[in-house]
Order: C-alpha cells, then structure tokens, then sequence
C-alpha cells in the first residue's frame, strides 16, 4: 500500500512540470487532489499505509497516514480539489510559474500532514512556505507585502525546527509518532510554530494587505490550506507531548481573543477581500481555542473530563471542516466576481446578485460563518460555546477561569461575525446595483470546473451540517451522538456526560424545511403585491446621488469601540468620515521602521566600500560559528 502514498505526490510534480500548460497542470492538480482525498477516506475507514526509508544509522524517514493525518488529509484534499477546479478559468491566463507553485505548494501541505519523522515535516513545512511566498509575488506588487508573509514563515520553521532539536536530543529519534513523552520546550516552541502558520494574533498582519489584490484561487489556498496545516501541526505536537498548564491556558486565551479580534476587524474593514481575510482570524482562533480546551479537559482524570476532551476535539475538526468548506466557496465566489469587475472596495461592489452562481455562493458561505442554522458553521460554532460552557467541571480553578473567560470571547466573536457577514451581503450581494460604481466588466467566461466547484462547494456547506451524525461516525466521533425525546439514535449530538446540552443538526434542518417551506410557497404566489421604499434616514430626503454606505452601516461600531479601533475623525472640505486601523499592525509598522533604520545604520557602517572592514566581518561570522559548533 506505500506505492498508492507516492502517486499523487508525482501527479503534483508532473503538474509543476508541465506548468508551461496551464490547463493540464491545473487539472493534474485536481486529480492528485482526488486521490488524497481517496487516501484519507480510505485510512480513516480502516487502511493502513506507510512507507519507510533508512538513511544514517538507526535514523529512518517515511510517510504515514494514521488517523489524525487521515482526518486532515480528508478536509484539506476537499479544499484543494475545489480550488484546483475553480483555478482552471483564472489559472490559465497567468504566467507558468503561478502553476507551477500551486501544484508544489500544495505538495508541500501533502507532505506535511502525512510525515512520519521530523525531518520529512519540515522539508514539506518549507517547499509549502516558499512556493506560497511565490504565489504571493508572482505580479511583482509591492513586494513588501508578501515578505511579510515570508517573515512570518521562516519564524514558524525556525521555532519547530528549534523544538525538533531538543526532541531529537531528548529521545534520539526522528519519529513524530510519540506518546505524551516530549519535553516541556519542545512543546513550547514546535506548537507555537504551528500557531504562527495559523495567522491568528499577533501573526495576522501580513494577509489583509496582501489579499487585496489576489486572485480568487490563490487567497483561498492561502487561507484554508496553509492554516490547515498549522491547526494539524498543533494537534500533532499536542498529542506527542505531556500537559504543561501554564502553556495550555495561554493558548486558550490567545485563541479565543484572537477570534474575537478578528471578528472585531471584519466587521468594520473596508477592503473587498479584508472580511473574509480577518474572519480566517477568527475561525483559526475559535479553532486554537478548541483544541487547548480539549487539552486541558484531557488532563484530568474522570470519565466527565474524558468526554468532555473528546468533544472538544471533535469541535475542532468541525470548525476546520466549516472553515475549508465555506473559506474556498467565499474566495472562489467573491474572485470570480471581483477578478471580472476588478473591484477591491466592498463599498463599490454592488449588484453581485445579478451573477447567480457567484451570489448563491456568497450567501452560503457568509451565513455560514454567521452561524445560521442549520448550516455547518452554526453546528461547529455551537459545539465550541457547550466545551467553554461546562468550564465549571474542570479540575483547576484556574482552568476554569480561563474556559469561562474564553467562552465569553467567544460568545462575542460571533455576535461580530454575525454583524460582519450581514453588512457583507447588505451591501455586496444584496445592494442595488451602481453601474458607475462596478465599471466595465471584464470578459471572463465560466468554465465548467469554476460551476462544479462552487456548486459542490455550497452543497457541502449545507449538506455537511445536515448529515452531521454520518460525519462524525465515520471520523471516529460515534460516541459523541445519542438519541432522546424522539430524535433517533444516532442523529442527536450530546455535548456531556452527563447529558448538558443536545442539537440534531438533522432534525433542525427537517422542522426548518416544513416551516419555511409554507412561507415561501405564499411568497411566491403573493409576490406581486411586494412593493419598495426609500430607506428611512432620520426623517431627512436622500438626494439622488447618496447612499448608505457600507462604512456608515458600521460608523456606530467604531465610535463605541474607539479605544479599539484607535477612531479618528477627518475633514475633507465638507466631507467627514471616520477611520480606524488594526492595532497590531500599527506595533509592527512600529517595530519595522526601527528594525529598517537600525539595518540601515549597520549597513552604511559595514558596507562601505573598505575590504579591511568586509575581512574582518568574515572572519568574526567564522569564529562565532566555530564556537556554536563547538557548543
């Protein structure tokens, strides 16, 4: 069965090597795509593969899927076949090496959820880093934006790559697959690696600049398929290392606030692809937040804490799930309608409605991760808020402090996404159309791939939710669903032992279906007699050039958040608006203009034209490497 891990890994090669055809290769992509995801469905059903290389001494490197890979494997393999299929229309009028880095970066995600030593971990780790730095650069736009990013990866690889070295030096070994026996500081430092790959606080800045411009394809695989594997490194290491209290908390905190930040930034950003960029904030958050909740609940010792942890875990992979399902369909929908007008600003986008497909993907997505039942991302969002609910059966109390602080982070965050995800589609999807506003649209024909991924896609987000209790059997969760007050076993979705809180993601779809069925069917009748007006402002006349703009829909929520937001006011002749910024980013504008003056000092000191000074500077780097070698 080893042979069956090296086919798609050649399929993604042979599509980097035929990258001077477009089409090919971006189809190559899809089918490698499909057989990983053949691959997990197959380990997680019972399949064993693994394969296994000797090269210096006892050491060994390989490939191997067992079930934690397997389940990622499954989510991630969705997400990139999706976006291989919707990257057939845009990919094919872009320069060769954008597919040329797709397909290797994405071999890079591969090789990294199915390591089985840290070496092959890391060697994934960066092929994924560098290609998706190049997918990034490829239309030479400000540079600057993407080396952030490249910033940002090289810390992630430096800090696992620290941590491997105190596991090697504890145990002696390259293996990954480990049982709760690494130490403290490789815990520290190869998680928080993992972290910074996942973008949430403060690791976030690089992507709303750098997502302003990017095509539809390439921001979905950036969002999804390089944070995926970030959350799957997290779990990896987690799972291979003993509970460290103090670490764990932290994580806890920092992902339940960094939901809440980025849900916070959304919702008031003006940027077209700056809301689903932040919300990539928040759900990595929520999910960081799950799995050290689950880690924490783990490490007490009754059956309660026992299912609890289990159901926290579970919580994770179903925020994972929402997210690469909802994340692709929005930045494939929201690119092939912003790639065909070139609009950037979510104040000009109106009237996207018109495009079916596009509309119709936007709207599952958003109400998606605006936790609309019975979608996907209400029953994920759901199963967070019951783990920091039960905070009160943990063993610490503080534990328990910071599961219930968590929870109210939590709690905020998707009233905010809520709030972010309405003025979306009041405004994009929904708004009437302003011709001036949109321009000349560009020709762009559909292609049958970019229909089939976002019609799949939005019949996953819904379906995926309704058929939630199928999910979870067949990803190891079963014990998790139970049946009561008529719902049959197994299509009830327990949250505690004992029983706390219940949902059937089924069911609800079910009543949901009878009881809007009727109300839509009398619409549909009665429809001509529905009128419009003029929105209401104040009792004042709207002149014909005025509008609601999306910036005045969250003006109230800068203002009562100022101390947040950092709000000003400024005065352009008669016109006044308010701005606000990211805070985070201001620290490192900060830290970068310092770092760049110092740089520049040294620099002038250093290169100056002297051989003597450039003599010298060789010699003390080989000096100071002999003493580390030697250390």
């Amino acid at each position: 069965m080893s042979l069956f891990l090296i086919f798609p890994f050649a399929l993604f090669l042979l599509g980097a090597l035929l990258s001077r055809f477009r089409g090919a290769s971006y189809l190559l992509a899809s089918v490698a795509s499909l057989v990983s995801f053949v691959l997990g469905a197959l380990a997680l059903s019972g399949r064993t593969f693994a394969a296994e290389w000797k090269v210096v001494g006892i050491f060994s490197v390989g490939v191997r899927i067992d079930h934690l890979s397997a389940l990622f494997l499954t989510i991630a393999s969705i997400s990139w076949l999706t976006i291989s299929l919707g990257a057939h229309r845009a990919g094919r009028s872009m320069p060769q090496v954008r597919a040329l880095s797709f397909n290797a970066a994405i071999a890079g995600m591969l090789l990294v959820l199915v390591a089985s030593d840290i070496v092959t971990f890391l060697v994934g780790w960066e092929i994924m880093t560098i290609f998706a730095f190049l997918l990034l650069t490829e239309r030479g736009e400000e540079p600057a934006k993407a080396f952030r990013f490249l910033a940002f990866g090289e810390l992630s690889s430096m800090l696992l790559a620290l941590g491997f070295a105190v596991l090697l030096a504890r145990n002696g070994s390259l293996s990954l697959q480990l049982e709760s026996t690494a130490p403290a500081a490789f815990l520290v430092l190869a998680s928080l690696g993992a972290v910074v790959k996942m973008d949430v606080v403060p690791f976030h800045t690089w992507m709303r600049p750098a997502y302003e411009r990017l095509p539809g394809f390439v921001a979905a695989l950036m969002s999804v398929g390089v944070t995926l594997t970030g959350v799957y490194g997290l779990e990896r290491l987690l799972s291979a290392s003993a509970y460290l209290r103090w670490w764990t908390l932290l994580l806890a905190l920092l992902g339940a606030f960094s939901a809440f930040w980025g849900a916070l930034q959304s919702s008031v950003s003006r940027g077209l692809r700056a809301v689903p960029a932040y919300s990539t904030v928040e759900y990595n958050g929520m999910i960081l937040c799950a799995v050290a909740l689950s880690a924490i609940a783990g490490s007490g010792s009754s059956e309660t804490l026992a299912y609890l942890a289990r159901f926290a875990g579970a919580a994770g992979v179903v925020l994972a799930l929402s997210h690469a399902l909802a994340k692709s369909l929005f930045f494939l929908s929201l690119g092939d309608f912003a790639d065909r007008t070139g609009i950037t600003q979510l104040g000009e986008m109106r009237g996207a409605a018109r495009t079916r497909l596009q509309a119709a993907g936007l709207i599952t997505a958003a109400l998606s991760f605006a936790a609309f039942p019975p979608l996907i991302g209400y029953a994920a969002e759901w199963m967070l808020l019951e783990t920091a609910f039960q905070s009160y059966k943990m063993t610490a109390f503080s534990e328990r402090f910071v599961a219930s602080l968590s929870g109210v982070f939590i709690a905020l965050a998707i009233g905010l996404a809520a709030f972010a995800m309405i003025r979306f589609l009041g405004y994009a999807v929904m708004g009437r159309r302003v011709p001036e506003a949109n321009g000349e649209q560009r020709a762009h024909g559909r292609t049958t791939g970019s229909v089939v991924a976002q019609g799949a896609l939005s019949l996953l987000v819904v379906g995926s939710a309704i058929a939630l209790p199928a999910l979870l059997l067949f990803f190891g969760y079963g014990s998790l669903l139970g049946g009561l007050l008529g719902v049959p076993k197994p299509l009830l979705l327990v949250s505690g032992s004992p029983i706390f809180g219940v949902v059937s993601p089924t069911m609800f779809a079910l009543v949901m279906l009878v009881l809007c069925g009727i109300p839509l069917l009398l619409w549909a009748r009665r429809r001509s007699r529905m009128r419009s007006v003029r929105a209401w402002s104040g009792g004042l006349p709207i002149a014909a050039n005025e509008q609601f703009s999306s910036d005045a829909f969250a003006q109230i929520l800068k203002f009562v958040m100022r101390g947040l937001f950092r709000t000003r006011e400024l005065s352009e002749g008669a016109r006044r608006t308010l701005v606000s910024r990211d805070v985070v980013e201001t620290v490192y504008a900060k830290a970068d203009n310092v770092a760049t003056r110092i740089g520049g000092a040294l620099g002038r000191i250093y290169m100056n034209g002297r051989v003597g000074w450039y003599v010298a500077y060789i010699l003390a780097a080989f000096v100071v490497v002999l003493v580390l070698a030697a250390v």
